[in-house]
């Protein structure tokens, strides 16, 4: 385990790059040199031709690494890795789809979380398995039941284990943008 600060602004200008249409934000960092660490790389992130010739569909298995109610799954602050399938149909073209539903529990600390599809590619013989981006996790549904008597009112809140989940396009477009160093859309303050 290692804390990290990461600084968010410089001054007032902010050092992030936000999406001009999509909930979605880049932020460029370095990792210390001595880390050691394999990110994602950004070829993982699912394209829109992936969802459109049908590679990422409905009922496909996912993975989810997250911090749930910010729980982390071991000492060294591993995230938690929770299983689902993406229940939304159609998702093509993807580009009409803002956001999709999986099937798996969600709760505060998973925002952010990315939403993984395990592939298998063939190269010659060789064959290796790989984990693509099919979005990224905005939210939880959840029913909200309101029982009202004449000495109190109750608001229950019902998760309903479905996951809300931004495609993988747009986080794709922002990181360009990022790395670019262009702030196509302004920060948010």
């Amino acid at each position: 385990r290692r804390e990290q600060t990461v600084p968010l602004r410089e001054g007032n200008r902010p050092l992030w790059y936000q999406h001009a249409s999509a909930d979605v934000a880049a932020l460029p960092i370095e990792s210390p040199p001595d880390a050691t660490l394999q990110p994602f790389d950004a070829a993982q992130l699912a394209t829109a031709e992936a969802f459109d010739e049908g590679r990422i569909r409905v009922a496909d298995d996912v993975w989810i690494p997250g911090f749930p109610a910010q729980r982390e799954g071991n000492e060294a602050g591993w995230p938690v890795v929770r299983r689902g399938g993406i229940a939304t149909h159609p998702l093509r073209p993807i580009r009409h789809v803002p956001k999709f539903l999986v099937n798996a529990m969600t709760f505060g600390g998973d925002s952010g979380a990315p939403v993984l599809v395990r592939r298998t590619s063939v190269d010659g013989e060789a064959s290796a398995e790989t984990f693509v981006i099919a979005g990224m996790i905005l939210g939880m549904v959840r029913q909200t039941d309101r029982t009202t008597t004449p000495f109190e009112e109750r608001i229950m809140h019902t998760p309903l284990g479905l996951g809300i989940v931004l495609p993988a396009p747009p986080i794709r477009e922002v990181i360009d943008q990022a790395v670019a160093g262009r702030p196509d859309a302004p920060p948010q303050p």
